[in-house]
């Protein structure tokens, strides 16, 4: 046995902090403000949910995109949240 530790196969994760924002489908306006106001390096990571029609198409990571200079994405298969990004869940049928 050895005094020395074996190095760890996985880096630290970085904690992000979260701010989740849920509205309806009335709540584009609000969030359209909110966003153009919220400076662009507070260090959080936005996590977005609009209640809307599963049967429609959603614009909103592009309404948003052109709202704030944060990079903003529609969620796909969990990403890894990072700070100052904005992400958008798509569409859940029965939310």
């Amino acid at each position: 046995m050895t005094d020395h530790a074996e190095p760890s196969s996985t880096a630290p994760r970085k904690v992000v902090p979260i701010c989740a924002i849920g509205a309806s489908a009335g709540g584009v306006k609000a969030l359209q403000d909110l966003f153009r106001n919220l400076p662009a390096d507070l260090g959080l990571a936005y996590v977005v949910i609009l209640h809307l029609s599963p049967d429609h198409p959603s614009a909103l990571s592009d309404i948003l995109g052109s709202c704030t200079r944060m990079s903003v994405l529609q969620v796909e298969d969990g990403p890894s949240l990072q700070p100052n990004c904005v992400y958008v869940i798509p569409r859940i049928a029965n939310c």
